[in-house]
C-alpha cells in the first residue's frame, strides 16, 4: 500500500513538473494556405497568432523564413503563460503559375517543440502558361553560329491577349515575337529566340514584354546560353 502511495506521489510530482513548462501553440495550426491567388495580388499577407499555453515563460529564439521572398517579423520576444504574440507574414508570389511553397522556422525554449515549421502555400493563377518551361535554353551552341530555342505560350483565358513593348537582350539575340501580336483566347503561339553569339562562355539574357491583360502586367522569360566552342571555318579550296 505504501509503495502504491509513493508511486502515485512520484507520478503526480513528475506530471506537475512536466506540465510546468512553456508550450508553443499556433492558433489555426502549422499551415497557412491562401488558396488560388492572382499574381497581381502579390504580396499576400497573414497574421499568425502564437500562444503560450504552458506554465513558464516562452522565449522565441528565432523566427526565420526559408527565403528572402517571405518576411515574418514577430511583435514579442517572450510570452508569459497565457500571453500571445503575432507574426505578420508577407509572402511575395513567384512569377509563374502553380503551387508556391515556403516555410517559416520558429525556435523556442519549449522542450517538446524546440523547432516548429509553419508551411505557406499559394496556388498562383497566371493567365499565361509556358511549355516546356519559362526559359529559353541553348545547349552546345557555337560562337558565330545560329541556334533557335522555342517556348509555347498558352492563353488560358477567354479573351485575346495582345503583346506590347517587346524587348530582348543581349543584342545578338532576336525573336519572332512582335508588338501587337495576339495570343488568342484559349489558344497559343510559339515564340522563337535566335542567338548568334560572338564569344565562348555562359551568357544570360532575357525576353521581356507587356500585355493588355490586367493580370499580366509584365512577362520575363530568361535566356540561358552555354557557348561551348567556335564555329569551324569552311575548308579553303586550293588555288591553282
Amino acid at each position: 500500500m505504501k509503495r502504491t502511495i509513493i508511486f502515485l506521489s512520484v507520478f503526480v510530482i513528475f506530471a506537475f513538473v512536466l506540465n510546468a513548462q512553456p508550450r508553443l501553440t499556433i492558433v489555426g495550426g502549422d499551415t497557412v494556405n491562401w488558396g488560388k491567388v492572382r499574381l497581381d495580388q502579390s504580396p499576400v499577407k497573414k497574421k499568425l497568432i502564437l500562444y503560450n499555453s504552458g506554465d513558464k515563460k516562452l522565449i522565441f529564439k528565432r523566427v526565420m523564413p526559408s527565403c528572402g521572398c517571405t518576411t515574418a517579423p514577430i511583435d514579442k520576444d517572450t510570452l508569459n503563460p497565457g500571453d500571445s504574440a503575432t507574426i505578420d507574414i508577407t509572402f511575395h508570389l513567384p512569377n509563374f503559375a502553380g503551387m508556391a511553397r515556403k516555410a517559416i522556422q520558429i525556435k523556442t525554449n519549449d522542450p517538446l517543440s524546440k523547432s516548429r515549421l509553419v508551411y505557406l502555400f499559394a496556388d498562383v493563377v497566371f493567365p499565361l502558361k509556358f511549355f516546356p518551361s519559362q526559359t529559353f535554353f541553348f545547349q552546345g551552341l557555337l560562337a558565330h553560329d545560329t541556334m533557335t530555342s522555342k517556348v509555347v505560350i498558352t492563353n488560358t483565358t477567354d479573351q485575346d491577349i495582345v503583346v506590347k513593348q517587346v524587348k530582348i537582350s543581349p543584342s545578338f539575340c532576336t525573336t519572332n515575337l512582335k508588338n501587337d501580336m495576339v495570343i488568342p483566347a484559349n489558344g497559343d503561339i510559339t515564340v522563337s529566340v535566335f542567338a548568334n553569339p560572338p564569344t565562348i562562355g555562359m551568357i544570360k539574357g532575357v525576353l521581356v514584354f507587356k500585355t493588355t491583360h490586367p493580370d499580366v502586367v509584365r512577362v520575363k522569360i530568361p535566356i540561358i546560353m552555354n557557348i561551348v566552342g567556335e564555329k569551324p571555318e569552311p575548308p579553303q579550296r586550293p588555288k591553282y
